[in-house]
C-alpha cells in the first residue's frame, strides 16, 4: 500500500510538472522582454555553455548508485522513501516555476527538448534537488559525509554552463534541506511517540 501511494504522488508529481512546464513555456513566447537577468555568479565564472548536457549526467550519478544500494541491499523503502521525498519537490517547483518565469539564460542558444525541463523552468533547479537529496539519502546510508563535496561542485557547473541562474540554485538547496529534514523530523517524532507510549 505505501508502494502505491508513493507511486500516485510521482504520477500526480509528474503531472503538475508538465503542466506548469508547458504553461510557462506558453507564457515566455508571450513575453516582451526576454533578455537574461544580471547574475553575479555566472558573470565570474568560466563560461561552460557547451557543455550544459553534462549536469544531466551527473546529476543521474548518485541516483543511480543510491538505486544500486538499495536494490543490493533490497532496502526497497530506501527507494519509496526517495522518490516520495522527490516528487514533494517536483510539486513544490512546478509551483514556484508557475507563478515567477524568469527570462531564460540559455534558451536563446540552444533548442532544448527535454521531457521535464525547458526554457523557463527555473525556480527553482531541479538537477541540484535531484543530485543533493540522493546525496543525502547515501549518507544516512553510510556513505562518507564529505560526498557532500558532489552537488556543491555540480551547482557550480549548473551556473556556469547557464542552466540556472544562481539564485534558482540556492533555493534549491534550501528547499530540498527542509524537505528532507522535515520529513526526517516526522520519523523521528512517530519513533519517540511509540517508544514512549
Amino acid at each position: 500500500m505505501l508502494y502505491l501511494k508513493t507511486f500516485i504522488l510521482l504520477v500526480v508529481s509528474i503531472i503538475i510538472t508538465i503542466f506548469s512546464q508547458r504553461t510557462v513555456d506558453k507564457k515566455y513566447k508571450s513575453m516582451k522582454n526576454k533578455e537574461p537577468l544580471n547574475d553575479i555568479l555566472i558573470e565570474l565564472f568560466p563560461n561552460l555553455d557547451d557543455y550544459d548536457y553534462l549536469c544531466d549526467y551527473l546529476a543521474a550519478l548518485p541516483v543511480l548508485i543510491l538505486l544500486y544500494v538499495s536494490w543490493k541491499n533490497k532496502k526497497f523503502t530506501i527507494m519509496n522513501d526517495f522518490i516520495m521525498y522527490m516528487a514533494i519537490i517536483y510539486i513544490l517547483r512546478s509551483i514556484t516555476m508557475y507563478f515567477t518565469i524568469l527570462p531564460s539564460i540559455n534558451c536563446y542558444h540552444h533548442k532544448k527538448i527535454n521531457l521535464m525541463g525547458g526554457c523557463c523552468d527555473s525556480i527553482f533547479s531541479g538537477h541540484t534537488s535531484v543530485t543533493l537529496m540522493s546525496i543525502l539519502f547515501l549518507i544516512g546510508l553510510g556513505f562518507p559525509t564529505y560526498i557532500i563535496i558532489y552537488p556543491i561542485l555540480l551547482s557550480f557547473l549548473i551556473i556556469s554552463s547557464k542552466s540556472h541562474y544562481t539564485v534558482d540554485v540556492i533555493i534549491s538547496w534550501y528547499i530540498t534541506f527542509l524537505v528532507y529534514i522535515s520529513i526526517k523530523y516526522q520519523c523521528v517524532r512517530k519513533y519517540f511517540k511509540n517508544l514512549f507510549l
